[in-house]
């Protein structure tokens, strides 16, 4: 399977969320799934280059709210390449720009 799971930040001082995804994606290679993720920091932030797995930065996205308009065309292009989308976050714009683009 083809996962894609989508957080406005990677950054290790986030806590908790951030050490689930490192664990899930090393477990989800053991099994043979794609496990990626699509993040709102700026691809050059050190923890987004040191993830054990492939991660698409968009950002830097601004407000408490993570807005990212690049979000919304890269979700366009991209999200039938994956069998399951998984949102942490559901208050921030990546939950509204998922939906807007998947609601077919």
């Amino acid at each position: 399977m083809r996962f894609l799971h989508c957080i406005s930040g990677l950054s290790p001082e986030k806590g908790g969320p951030i050490e689930f995804l490192r664990q899930l994606s090393v477990l989800q290679k053991e099994y043979g799934n794609s496990f990626e993720l699509l993040t709102l920091d700026s691809p050059e932030a050190p923890w987004v280059r040191e993830f054990p797995c492939k991660v698409h930065a968009l950002g830097p996205s601004i407000w408490n709210y993570s807005l990212n308009f690049k979000l919304i065309s890269w979700l366009r292009e991209n999200y039938k390449n994956y069998d399951l989308i998984v949102v942490s976050g559901i208050w921030q714009f990546a939950s509204l720009a998922i939906w807007l683009v998947t609601r077919e």
